[in-house]
């Protein structure tokens, strides 16, 4: 079973399609939506920069897993990393950190 996502990165500018579509579905004005929307990013949001450097992120994930202790891959497959779930999730966490802090 897929778990609901519990954290969201929402725009702190919305296009107005999004907008339109925000208004839609609530019936509200346009100036109504930006200014909840911005209310809710200064209140509840979490600054994000623009940039991330996906591939930095993507090495430091790989090396993070190649350097976890007592792994070995198989004889015929050298380049296999051997991870748990929750091994893998804790170095994404911590590498999606550094990245957005960094």
């Amino acid at each position: 079973m897929t778990e609901k996502p519990n954290h969201y990165i929402i725009p702190a500018q919305l296009t107005d399609e999004q907008v339109e579509r925000f208004r839609a579905e609530w019936n509200l004005h346009g100036p109504d939506v930006r200014r909840f929307v911005d209310t809710l990013v200064r209140v509840a949001g979490m600054p994000v920069p623009m940039h991330v450097d996906v591939e930095t992120l993507a090495h430091r994930i790989i090396r993070d897993v190649a350097e976890l202790p007592d792994r070995t891959g198989p004889n015929d497959e050298p380049d296999l990393l051997l991870v748990k779930t929750s091994e893998l999730e804790q170095i994404i966490c911590a590498a999606l950190n550094e990245g957005i802090a960094g």
